[in-house]
């Protein structure tokens, strides 16, 4: 917090700057362990905490239970408002950055896939959301049109097709890979 000061006055400082945010706070919200200065987790509610914990239920939620994975999917998106710290461009933000917006793609995408394989319908708005999230991740289009395959309905699968080869074209330079190719020419109904 202090950069310009002695390590000495620093440490002083804090402590000073500790003691008197604890007197605004409630009682035990900060908490020192280790050293470390913390926020205690069963006084202090944090969005980041609160996707954390809906995310790993969900990475540990059985792929058969579609309308419990539906529902934490659900959960994550509503506490997933964008990306972390948006504004800050600190080496460590980056990172936590990156590494939330990953962790929740991943495991978002593994449970659309679980879920469209007993309910496509209730897939097609996690992969719609996802997509939002991540517009270049291809496999995402992918289990889109593995949906709109399932449902017969080959309108919707020729839509998220063109709209997959037209970012990707836009914003890499890419066409499809040869898995979304097939997908897109799996016959159709009445083909």
């Amino acid at each position: 917090f202090w950069p310009e000061v002695a390590g000495d006055a620093a440490r002083r400082n804090l402590k000073i700057n500790v003691h008197r945010l604890r007197k605004l706070l409630p009682e035990n919200t900060l908490v020192w362990t280790e050293g470390k200065l913390s926020l205690n987790t069963n006084q202090v509610w944090a969005d980041l905490w609160a996707l954390e914990r809906e995310l790993n239920r969900l990475d540990q939620s059985p792929p058969a239970d579609a309308p419990e994975q539906a529902a934490l999917v659900d959960r994550v998106f509503r506490l997933y408002r964008g990306e972390f710290l948006s504004k800050n461009i600190a080496p460590w933000v980056l990172a936590a950055r990156e590494r939330l917006r990953h962790k929740t793609l991943r495991i978002v995408a593994r449970a659309a896939e679980a879920i469209s394989q007993r309910d496509p319908t209730a897939a097609i708005p996690i992969y719609e959301k996802a997509i939002e999230l991540d517009p270049l991740h291809e496999s995402l289009y992918q289990g889109f049109m593995r949906c709109y395959l399932a449902l017969h309905q080959p309108a919707e699968v020729e839509h998220v097709y063109r709209r997959c080869r037209h970012v990707l074209k836009r914003e890499l330079g890419l066409a499809p890979s040869p898995t979304t190719e097939a997908l897109h020419q799996t016959p159709k109904p009445g083909e």
